[in-house]
């Protein structure tokens, strides 16, 4: 849970049974020690996130939310992540790498969309992490608890269900990884850059197939 960012939904049960290969009842109980420990709350119809329950900080993000476009979320996205791809080449640790090279295989193998995008969340937060900068790991926590609040985490939702979509960026993940590791700065940042380039396009996509579907009209 330490790799996830605070506001990371987890996946249902059922998944989170598959994954660690653990029963129901034996789940639901190390769930409930973590949720008496401040480690997740639950969200009744919304589901359990990491993290200690919001107050204020989650209304102030709620309130921005509604204030951010889809263009500005990714325009975001695009200015920082690459620059933290950047500064991961050059400040990761052997055990930070190796945990990422772990998160990219991880992706390369699950074909359940919301355990996909668990360990999606992971990866990136894991080259934020290795970036070492305090302040900018929670603009990237801010980030991405304001995407998840908006219909761009809805789109991003049914994008991320696609098998093809899973794969091209699994690819892309194993490409900037690699640059981290090997500390080429540059092409670290520019595999970030490129990434985030054809998520955009691909929730543009999503965006107006969804726009011009029959029952949006």
């Amino acid at each position: 849970l330490s790799n996830l960012a605070q506001g990371t939904r987890l996946p249902p049960e059922r998944t989170l049974c598959a994954e660690l290969g653990v029963s129901r009842g034996t789940l639901r109980k190390a769930l409930e020690r973590l949720e008496a420990r401040g480690r997740i709350w639950r969200h009744v119809g919304q589901g359990t996130f990491v993290g200690t329950r919001p107050a204020n900080r989650e209304a102030r993000l709620s309130v921005v939310s509604e204030t951010t476009s889809p263009h500005e979320l990714m325009e975001m996205r695009l200015i920082l992540e690459p620059q933290i791809a950047r500064l991961a080449s050059m400040r990761a640790t052997d055990q930070e790498i190796g945990h990422m090279r772990y998160c990219v295989r991880k992706t390369g193998t699950v074909a359940e969309s919301q355990a996909y995008e668990l360990w999606d969340a992971t990866l990136h937060r894991a080259v934020a992490q290795a970036a070492h900068n305090t302040l900018l790991l929670a603009v990237f926590d801010a980030v991405n608890e304001v995407r998840s609040m908006t219909e761009w985490g809805r789109l991003r939702d049914i994008v991320v269900s696609s098998r093809a979509v899973q794969l091209a960026w699994w690819h892309q993940h194993e490409e900037f990884v690699e640059a981290i590791a090997v500390r080429d700065a540059d092409r670290a940042e520019k595999a970030a850059q490129n990434h985030v380039e054809m998520v955009l396009r691909q929730m543009l996509e999503a965006s107006e197939k969804k726009f011009h579907s029959p029952s949006t009209v």
